[in-house]
């Protein structure tokens, strides 16, 4: 089910249990497995799934860079992101640099 509904394990317990799908006891004992097996903080790489790529972000960094000039440094200010993330996410090269403006 996680492959397909993209949620982690956890947020499928909870709402399984809010739903009234399985009682109280059965929830108990899925969150002591889940934490006992280490899951709580990273869930089995077997039901993992790759994070959506975003296209919409990725669009405006490639035009605010490519057509319209602006540095790494730049970006990072009118995101509010931090520059490792920047630089992470859309391997920018993080520096000091002059922008033609007409």
């Amino acid at each position: 089910m996680k492959p397909v509904w993209k949620v982690s394990m956890a947020s499928m317990i909870y709402r399984a249990s809010e739903l009234g799908r399985i009682d109280r006891y059965k929830t108990e004992y899925l969150w002591r497995q889940m934490a006992t097996r280490g899951f709580r903080t990273r869930e089995p790489q077997a039901v993992d799934f790759e994070p959506e790529k975003t296209s919409l972000i990725d669009a405006l960094v490639d035009n605010l860079t490519k057509h319209m000039g602006y540095s790494a440094n730049e970006l990072v200010e009118v995101l509010h992101l931090n520059y490792d993330e920047l630089a992470s996410m859309y391997a920018l090269e993080l520096n000091a640099g002059l922008r033609v403006v007409k």
